[in-house]
């Protein structure tokens, strides 16, 4: 961020984590930040497991004063950072050129340790980190309940269950709520799908091929019989049996 602090030089801006899935309010940041003239502010939630976030202390006014980021200890709350901030350019003075510097780490310490207008709010909405395997699995699933405003592609043909068109699905195959399979894909005689798996468009998966708590991305290939459950399969990524020589 600090590379761009030329292009953030005008006005207030947000900066919200890549490896985050949100339908959080942000208007209601920008709303709260404003009307107690916050240098940098933060959206916050609850959790459970606290040793991979940010936890914070406010007090009633919504001040942070404490923040300790990933807490081996015991936490000293179970509010934390969601990594959507909303910073005014004034922010770059806690960021040094041309070093290693962490939101975390280092300038939220500093602003709390100064006593500087650093706040963090509760947003109304979903937000879940997606940084792990297992995160981002679980997250399809709450996509496909409609725990957040999400899009899900294809024609809803029952509950937790979409397919896109032009598919063509063998009259052996077996595909469970709940599921996602794109468009123009090929589900091949006896496969078995379901378990929050998500197919990208125009995959084949071949027959006799099990996936259970799957995401296969664009172009992904699977060999046929092969039995696969809570993985992710990359862009042009495969999984197959090595055969003899091969």
């Amino acid at each position: 961020m600090k590379r761009n602090e030329g292009f953030f030089s005008g006005e207030g801006f947000l900066v919200i984590g890549a490896d985050d899935l949100s339908d959080m309010d942000l208007s209601a940041l920008v709303r709260r930040h404003r009307e107690v003239g916050a240098l940098a502010s933060i959206g916050l939630t609850e959790v459970e497991e606290t040793s991979q976030f940010g936890i914070v202390v406010t007090d009633k006014g919504g001040r942070i004063c404490r923040f300790v980021e990933k807490p081996k200890g015991p936490p000293p709350s179970r509010t934390a950072n969601t990594q959507i901030y909303l910073l005014e350019p004034g922010i770059h003075s806690y960021i040094p050129e041309g070093q290693w510097y962490d939101f975390g780490f280092n300038v939220f310490a500093e602003l709390v340790a100064k006593s500087e207008p650093f706040f963090g709010f509760a947003l109304p909405g979903y937000w879940r980190d997606i940084g792990s395997l297992e995160d981002y699995l679980d997250a399809q699933w709450d996509v496909m309940q409609g725990k957040l405003s999400a899009r899900v592609p294809g024609e809803q043909r029952e509950p937790w269950l979409w397919l896109g068109p032009e598919c063509e699905i063998s009259h052996s195959a077996e595909i469970s709520a709940p599921a996602v399979i794109g468009a123009h894909c090929r589900i091949g005689a006896g496969a078995k799908i379901g378990g929050a798996t998500a197919i990208a468009d125009g995959v084949h998966v071949p027959d006799g091929v099990l996936l259970w708590n799957c995401v296969l991305w664009e172009d992904a290939k699977v060999g046929p019989g092969e039995q696969v459950r809570d993985a992710v399969i990359g862009a042009s990524g495969v999984i197959a049996a090595r055969g003899k020589g091969q």
